[in-house]
């Protein structure tokens, strides 16, 4: 299989489990999901672009992953099962699809149909932080260079909601350097305030 066909491949734009990873507690599980789909043109240059250079790479699908802490409550009731060590699903196509997964069991804290759900896309500058660590903003894959928009860095966040209208939010970049670009946030101007 050539890398051209390999990289356009769209498994399902619904949302699949395709492993649960362990937590410290031995209850509770993070549950991987993804899907792809193909990218949204966000104005008429990238549609241009895409027609224009099509065949090298930039008609690739948009891969979306996000992990979503569950309890073993839940794998129990839409019987999603998995190998406790690698954490890989355990059926034929190696994941689950959540959207219209039957209850296996007769837990009735969880709907009889799993609902319809889609990974969100929302990018921000805000960096999110934790205890011993810090979001990374995004970079182009090939040159590492950090993505901002006038001299912002951008931040990737993807979750998984049952809102499926809810619209992705994407910042565009805009090539400036997040090292040389200063940002003003307070003006003082021999003039006065120039905010009056």
């Amino acid at each position: 299989m050539s890398a051209q066909t390999q990289t356009k491949a769209i498994v399902t734009e619904t949302a699949r489990v395709t492993a649960i990873l362990p937590t410290k507690n031995p209850l509770v599980f993070q549950m991987m999901v993804r899907s792809e789909r193909e990218k949204p043109n966000r104005n008429s240059a990238d549609a241009d672009f895409n027609i224009f250079m099509s065949g090298f790479g930039v008609n690739e699908p948009e891969r979306l992953i996000t992990y979503r802490t569950v309890s073993q409550a839940y794998l129990d009731a839409y019987g999603i099962n998995f190998d406790p060590v690698a954490g890989t699903i355990l059926n034929k196509n190696g994941y689950t699809l959540l959207e219209g997964l039957k209850r296996t069991n007769n837990d009735d804290n969880f709907p009889e149909t799993h609902p319809a759900c889609k990974i969100w896309v929302n990018e921000t500058f805000e960096q999110r932080t934790w205890a011993g660590g810090e979001q990374k903003p995004k970079i182009n894959p090939s040159t590492s260079a950090i993505l901002c928009n006038q001299g912002r860095p951008i931040y990737l966040n993807r979750e998984l909601t049952f809102d499926v209208s809810k619209e992705d939010v994407y910042i565009s970049h805009d090539n400036s350097d997040v090292s040389t670009t200063v940002m003003v946030d307070d003006v003082t101007s021999p003039f006065g305030d120039l905010n009056a």
